[in-house]
């Protein structure tokens, strides 16, 4: 069945196959992207995504989505990359408990919340 799916992920993307293997589940194939993006690419794509979606988003969310319309990178890379712009004022950390009240409570860098794009975030997606 491993085997079933690496055709179709050979078939469907530019890849190749590298096996590892899995002490409970033996060897099994992982397709590795090998036309990487680069790194303003894909953080464009995290701000373009949350242009589009206009609310704030938890980090594995915005990974989720980003993996269901072909993103290659990881959900550390995610969250990194979150991280980066909100450094940058390109997105902003908001308190997921205060959006139960309906308020939007800037979270320090060392605080769990989501992320929200900002104005300057916006201008940077639309300037392109």
């Amino acid at each position: 069945m491993a085997l079933l799916y690496a055709i179709i992920a050979l078939m469907t993307t530019d890849c190749t196959l590298s096996r590892q293997y899995d002490r409970n589940a033996g060897l099994k194939f992982a397709a590795e992207d090998t036309d990487l993006m680069p790194k303003s690419d894909r953080e464009n794509a995290v701000l373009s995504l949350l242009a589009e979606i206009g609310e704030p988003l938890p980090p594995v969310l915005i990974y989720r989505i980003l993996r269901v319309r072909g993103a290659t990178f990881g959900r550390r890379s995610v969250m990194r990359y979150c991280t980066e712009l909100g450094e940058r004022g390109d997105l902003l950390k908001i308190d997921p408990e205060a959006m139960n009240d309906g308020e939007l409570i800037e979270q320090t860098a060392s605080q769990k919340g989501y992320w929200m794009i900002t104005e300057q975030g916006r201008e940077r997606v639309g300037g392109e």
